[in-house]
């Protein structure tokens, strides 16, 4: 049985400034998953959240996302395509 992951320390900030710029953002609990699933202007964008740039992959995540990982507000806002 697989017990529930921590979410990434950047991950509160960057909800809370999205939400504040009017994103509607959902957690993803998948392990195989983005963590974050954006929705802005008519259009969905997954995110993946992690504390630095330089953060250790996950084994999925080493193999090759189909997802933007994003560290701060300012990545995640230019994938959504929020002007911040």
């Amino acid at each position: 049985m697989r017990y529930a992951a921590r979410r990434d320390s950047s991950e509160a900030a960057i909800v809370r400034d999205l939400r504040k710029c009017g994103v509607e953002v959902t957690y993803i609990s998948s392990p195989k998953g983005p963590d974050l699933l954006c929705y802005f202007q008519g259009k969905w964008t997954p995110l993946g959240c992690k504390p630095t740039k330089y953060a250790r992959l996950t084994a999925t995540e080493q193999r090759g996302v189909r997802w933007p990982l994003v560290s701060t507000f300012q990545e995640a806002a230019g994938y959504v395509g929020v002007k911040a």
